[in-house]
């Protein structure tokens, strides 16, 4: 719950970081941030996977922004391209403008995803509709199994914790007990829900921008319990899997972010005796 007097320090805040314009420029600042994830069993060339989430295209995402972050996706050769959900903010209008710049990027391994809180709040039938079009696959509690250069990689999803109908147990029911394999969800409060039925490798997670604004010595004043309060940001072990949560690449409420930057996370999967290239 937020107190009255972090509420007052955190609107405070955001009005500083608004009202100086910083904020505004901040938001479009974004960063490459990398995961390295080494898997035995791996065999051959690295294979490189980008996540994107919480675009959140509508009146405080732009369009040119979002081509922006398409192409310094597009940049990065992604052999695999994720999804996090919230393609939108407030409008279902906006599906298509939102995932429309990435359809242009052609991953061998494919472009998959799930939904978000916004995403069901503004019509998941058309927000599925719009991931067909632009060549999304829907992971919703699914699982796909993918080839990499004979290494088999298993994908899965989870719907939104809030706002979805996540079942954990039918999105892992077909993937064998020793695969290789990544997870996938909007909100990562999820995999501290219940007990995880599997423990793959990598877990990834968005929802929570970080906090979008993270003050001095308050912190991250609006992240609550229930919007990824658990995790924030960054990674985090939970069991034998390791968790990381986007900032994310868009913003709501305000237009702005401070001490915390848009994020393109890149995840370099290889062999335990790969080097760091």
């Amino acid at each position: 719950m937020i107190t009255r007097r972090r509420f007052i320090l955190g609107a405070a805040g955001i009005a500083l970081v608004g009202g100086t314009g910083y904020g505004v420029h901040a938001a479009r600042q974004f960063v490459v941030q990398t995961v390295p994830l080494k898997l035995a069993g791996w065999d051959g060339p690295p294979m490189r996977a980008v996540f994107l989430t919480d675009m959140h295209r509508g009146p405080y995402v732009t369009s040119d922004y979002l081509h922006e972050i398409a192409r310094a996706t597009a940049e990065l050769d992604p052999d695999l391209l994720l999804h996090g959900g919230d393609y939108v903010y407030a409008s279902r209008h906006y599906f298509d403008e939102a995932l429309e710049p990435f359809a242009r990027i052609a991953p061998p391994a494919g472009s998959w995803g799930v939904l978000g809180n916004h995403d069901h709040s503004n019509g998941a039938p058309a927000a599925r509709e719009a991931m067909r079009r632009h060549g999304v696959g829907d992971l919703t509690n699914t699982a796909v199994k993918l080839w990499f250069n004979r290494n088999p990689l298993w994908l899965f999803g989870v719907d939104d914790y809030r706002t979805g109908r996540p079942d954990m147990a039918k999105a892992v029911k077909a993937v064998p007990k020793e695969a290789l394999c990544i997870g996938l969800t909007h909100n990562p409060d999820l995999y501290l829900s219940a007990p995880l039925p599997v423990e793959p490798p990598l877990l990834l997670a968005g929802h929570t921008h970080g906090g979008q604004v993270r003050l001095p010595i308050i912190g991250a004043p609006f992240l609550t319990h229930g919007h990824g309060s658990a995790f924030e940001s960054g990674q985090r072990q939970v069991g034998k899997s390791l968790v990381h949560v986007s900032r994310g690449i868009g913003t709501i409420a305000l237009p702005v972010r401070f001490n915390c930057p848009p994020e393109i996370t890149v995840i370099k999967i290889s062999g335990l005796s790969a080097g760091n290239s």
